[in-house]
Order: structure tokens, then sequence, then C-alpha cells
């Protein structure tokens, strides 16, 4: 029977790769983490970015303005949830203009949005079935401690994800 054996250079190559990227994975962790990148970033769509303006289609029923509603205790460039953290109506009452809602897009994903019932496309009679609407949304944040209601008597729910924060204009019905 014939004994094979490894040189030790054979064996340590493998081992010298797989530890090298690690350390490449470790560090871009580690970067990321320093530049908070996941306070910049929503996990949602990709492109969006602070700064950034986006094109986006919402579903809606008129019932919509009343029913959605987030809690959070944080506030984000001037914008936040009409509930506080602990289900509590926030005290004084935020502008309308600048409370966030819970949307879904036409994908099903979800996003944080203030001044979509303010715009002027919105102020006619709305449809009576379920409709979409095309807004400017222009990113202002990101933010992961926030609960969604999507019933008005209903319960919030924690976001398993972090959310982009931002607000809609210029918002139209398709025809």
């Amino acid at each position: 029977m014939e004994v094979v054996r490894y040189l030790p250079n054979e064996v340590d190559v493998p081992l010298r790769a797989l530890l090298a990227l690690f350390v490449i994975g470790f560090g871009v962790w580690v970067i990321f983490s320093w530049a908070k990148y996941d306070q910049k970033a929503a996990q949602t769509e990709q492109g969006w970015h602070k700064g950034t303006r986006q094109l986006v289609e919402l579903t809606l029923v008129r019932e919509d303005h009343d029913r959605l509603a987030c809690a959070s205790n944080l506030t984000v460039e001037g914008l936040n949830c009409g509930y506080q953290g602990d289900s509590r109506p926030r005290v004084p009452t935020p502008d309308e203009a600048h409370i966030l809602r819970p949307y879904c897009n036409v994908k099903n994903e979800s996003l944080l949005g203030a001044g979509l019932w303010d715009s002027p496309g919105m102020r006619g009679a709305l449809p009576t079935e379920r409709f979409t609407v095309v807004c400017n949304y222009d990113v202002v944040g990101v933010i992961k401690s926030v609960s969604l209601r999507w019933e008005p008597n209903g319960k919030f729910d924690p976001a398993k994800q972090s959310m982009p924060v931002g607000t809609l204009t210029d918002c139209v019905i398709p025809q």
C-alpha cells in the first residue's frame, strides 16, 4: 500500500485563499458599518439612496388616507410617523404634509412617504376601486425602527427590514 504525502505548501494554498476571503469580507463589513451604509440605503429597491429621486407607482384605495399609519420615535429630515414608538398618537400632531405613511408599490415593496394626499392630483374625486398613483419619490433617509399599521383599528407590527423614507410629490392617477 502506497502512502500519499502532501507537501505543506499544497495544503496551505486553499487555506490561505480561504483566510484571505474571510479577511476581505470582514474588512468590507467594517467599512460599511463605519460608513453607516444602512442609514443611507434601503434594503428594498436597488438605487434608493438618500438624496435620489425615484418615480414610483403605488397601489391605493381612497380609504388608505385614514387606514395607513406608522409608529416610531425617530424623525428623518422633519418627517415622522403619526404615532410614537409605543403606538400612542404623536402630540402635537405633525403637519399633514410631514406625516409618514406606509405604501406599497406595484412590485409589492413597502416604503414610507409623506405628502401624497396633499398632491394636487389627489384633491379631486378618487376612484372607488383599487387604483394606482404615479409620484416622484425624494428619498431623504432610511429607517429601521418602525412599526406599520394597514387597518385603522389594527395593531402596529414591526417592519421586517429597513425602509426608505421620503416625500411624495407631483402625484397623478394614470389614465
